[in-house]
């Protein structure tokens, strides 16, 4: 999944302080927003100046229309957490994965 650089670190610093992983500190985050999901994705999608779903005819490769940096991080847990998170995806984020973590984190790590 992709995450911006100052977020990751911020997942990162938090699951060392809990003595966790980045999954569980994600899998948290989820199940704290998880009631208000379209309301994160859509603030997400504001803050990097997106449209909502589906307001361009196609996804244009590489252009991100926000500066912020990406890494990409390994999303590495249980094949059942993955469905979750993809289901959840579907639902709420246009079946992107790392919209929706993205959003329940900058939630949940503020």
């Amino acid at each position: 999944m992709s995450l911006p650089v100052a977020l990751s670190e911020a997942l990162t610093a938090r699951a060392a302080a809990e003595g966790s992983s980045a999954i569980r500190v994600i899998i948290d985050a989820v199940k704290a927003g998880v009631g208000r999901l379209d309301d994160l994705v859509a603030a997400e999608r504001t803050l990097r100046g997106e449209g909502a779903a589906g307001d361009d005819l196609f996804d244009v490769p590489g252009h991100r229309p926000w500066n912020e940096p990406l890494t990409v991080r390994d999303l590495t847990t249980t094949q059942r957490n993955i469905s979750v998170l993809t289901e959840l995806a579907n639902k709420h984020a246009g079946e992107n994965r790392s919209l929706l973590i993205t959003a329940v984190l900058r939630d949940y790590l503020d």
